[in-house]
């Protein structure tokens, strides 16, 4: 009997990045079941991350990018890795914390990254937006506004326009965040919920930093809204959503903790917040009053009983 050679760990971060390259392409394929497969690109850089580690999860990016570059294009190279493999580096990070004190600081800091980044992808495609606006995109998307709905406020429907930049990276960052955690639970299943690595959402707290950021963004928003600062206030509570919405998961994965279907409940929850964000948005509430209600720890508290 022939004896089993393991394959080279650079050969299968090879395989991973060109399987994660071959996904995003999908998206060109202008069909609904390519763009629903090119929603699960960054599933091997997950996968990566849980069987192996941080390191290797960054040179599949590295191998998914080159791969892009030479088949595709640099264009299409650069756009998968700024806004499909560094925000799952990111979160990656965010997300394998411990809640130990002494881990606070590491953990504050990396949240605070992902919000920079969420932060900075939405003040790009703002300020590209306020340019189009200032040069007669206005004008020219108003005809079209009343045949798609007549009778509606045309103001109003052009300053929601202004915040499709905070909501375009409310869904791609939920996207990512969704991709994670259903990769994990896939593995996990598989493997009997042994993995080598681990996404910690369950305990994740964070800092109230992000409270006093969100409250300063509100009144802003609300006080300055006839200026430029108004839209771009309420474009970033749309950021905060996110992280609020990563408060509100590790609720939900508290709640479905010991419960007998735990991941059939999961995968639910996850596919209507990929379907629907509004469903989204509701867990981000759940997540935005966790620090005041305590719904984990009365959880917990039950759970121990």
């Amino acid at each position: 009997m022939m004896a089993h050679t393991p394959v080279p760990k650079m050969m299968i971060l090879m395989g991973m990045g060109a399987l994660s390259s071959l996904l995003f392409q999908l998206i060109f394929t202008g069909t609904v079941f390519g763009y629903l497969l090119s929603l699960a690109c960054q599933a091997p850089i997950f996968y990566i991350f849980l069987t192996q580690d941080t390191r290797s999860a960054g040179q599949t990016v590295i191998f998914a990018c080159i791969t892009l570059a030479l088949f595709i294009g640099m264009p299409a190279s650069l756009f998968f890795g700024l806004f499909l493999g560094l925000p799952a580096l990111i979160l990656i990070r965010c997300l394998t914390c411990t809640t130990a004190p002494q881990d606070s600081p590491r953990l504050a800091l990396n949240f605070m990254a992902l919000f920079y980044y969420g932060a900075l992808v939405m003040t790009l495609f703002f300020g590209l937006l306020e340019i189009a606006f200032a040069r007669g995109l206005a004008a020219e998307v108003a005809p079209l506004l009343e045949r798609l709905a007549p009778g509606y406020d045309k103001e109003k429907m052009l300053y929601a326009m202004r915040l499709s930049p905070g909501m375009a990276t409310f869904i791609f960052l939920t996207l990512t965040l969704s991709c994670a955690s259903l990769t994990q639970a896939l593995l996990a299943k598989r493997a009997n919920g042994s993995t080598q690595s681990t996404l910690n959402l369950e305990h994740i707290q964070l800092p109230m930093s992000f409270w006093v950021l969100f409250v300063a963004s509100a009144l802003c928003a609300f006080f300055l809204e006839d200026s430029f600062v108004g839209p771009y206030c309420l474009n970033l509570l749309l950021v905060l959503a996110t992280l609020f919405l990563v408060q509100g998961l590790s609720v939900l994965h508290a709640y479905c903790r010991n419960r007998p279907r735990k991941i059939g409940v999961l995968w639910t929850f996850y596919a209507l917040v990929v379907m629907f964000p509004h469903v989204a948005f509701v867990i981000a509430l759940v997540g935005l009053l966790e620090p005041f209600i305590q719904i984990r720890r009365r959880i917990y508290e039950k759970m121990r009983r």
